[in-house]
């Protein structure tokens, strides 16, 4: 297996930000990190080649002493600045809070967390990979162990890429926020976040965004190392390698057991995925809509509405009907996450017939 090192070496002396290059923004998060690993990351953002950059720091209220050890990683450079929320809020609004901080003289934003180790061209590959056109550039990755062990050189084990089709993107999310860097003008439309259910996600959220009012571009090479470990909010998955017949096989006998034993489905998984699931995503489309009104082509407007109505619309039933099919035998783009919606509708659907029957 092999053992990544990366050499910690200061930043070329004399090296000072120059005017004429975009001012990047690194926002980062921090809750009670293991010191090893936010050590590392504050010094491979330190080592950064590309040098126009501020680092925002907000802490989601951590002990005493890990405000201590964070504050003196980054005493000796005056381009950190640490913010301390008085209480604890997660990681979703404190992310939300982060982007707050962002000065007006930005011109682009990097998302980063406190556990992950940025190759030091990281900015600088980003920034010169951002067309005129796009809103947002993202990159792969290098999966490593908590003995910083490569596991893998791709995020992209099993599951597609996809940064063009807005449905795709609505339905499951590939633009990872800590390989993400996108343009300041987005924040007027980002901020503040939707309302949040358990698997609300800052990056989901701000990749639609992107994506609504532009095109997303893509580094295809790993620019930093995320750190798989146990204390990881958001883990790596690599889909199980399930081909689409294992799929479609599993999903037959598993439907014709229930017929067989007359066992009914398990109801209350339906009702957590409409309540977590289903309503994040319409939530997420209305908000889109409602801010973008006006921006919006003819075509992503029909994608954002199918969304905004997908428990109480016919046709956006049978839609998500024939896409769960698909992913059963065709290209998954989205690791079966509409067969996971249907069944959060179809409980609604039932829920509101019971509902009406009393």
């Amino acid at each position: 297996m092999t053992r990544l090192e990366r050499p910690e070496q200061p930043p070329p002396q004399g090296s000072l930000p120059h005017p004429n290059r975009p001012r990047v923004a690194i926002c980062m998060t921090t809750y009670n990190p293991r010191p090893k690993f936010l050590e590392r990351q504050i010094a491979s953002i330190k080592i950064q080649t590309y040098d126009n950059w501020t680092c925002f720091i907000s802490d989601d209220n951590s002990g005493p002493d890990t405000q201590a050890f964070l504050r003196g990683l980054i005493a000796d450079d005056n381009r950190f600045h640490l913010s301390v929320m008085p209480d604890r809020v997660g990681f979703y609004r404190n992310f939300e809070r982060c982007l707050g901080l962002v000065s007006d003289d930005t011109d682009l934003i990097a998302l980063a967390d406190h556990d992950d180790y940025w190759h030091s061209d990281k900015l600088e590959k980003l920034v010169n990979a951002l067309r005129p056109h796009d809103t947002l550039v993202y990159s792969d990755m290098n999966i490593v162990d908590e003995d910083l062990r490569l596991r893998s050189n791709t995020y992209w084990m099993a599951r597609r890429n996809n940064y063009r089709r807005l449905d795709l993107l609505i339905a499951a999310n590939t633009v990872t926020g800590a390989a993400s860097m996108f343009r300041r003008s987005l924040l007027q439309y980002v901020l503040p976040f939707p309302p949040q259910t358990n698997e609300s996600f800052h990056d989901h959220w701000i990749a639609v965004v992107a994506l609504t009012l532009g095109t997303l571009s893509y580094v295809d090479e790993p620019l930093y190392d995320y750190v798989q470990h146990q204390q990881n909010v958001i883990g790596h998955t690599d889909g199980g390698h399930t081909t689409r017949l294992e799929t479609f096989r599993s999903t037959l006998l598993r439907w014709g057991s229930l017929l067989k034993t007359g066992a009914t489905p398990n109801f209350d998984f339906w009702r957590d995925v409409y309540v977590h699931d289903v309503l994040r995503l319409k939530v997420m489309a209305e908000t889109v809509l409602l801010r973008l009104d006006g921006k919006l082509d003819k075509r992503t407007r029909a994608v954002l509405h199918r969304y905004a109505v997908l428990d109480r619309s016919a046709a956006s039933l049978v839609w998500l009907a024939a896409r769960s099919a698909s992913n059963l035998t065709g290209r998954n783009y989205t690791l079966f996450a509409e067969n996971r919606f249907l069944r959060g509708v179809m409980w609604k659907l039932v829920a509101r017939g019971a509902h009406t029957k009393t």
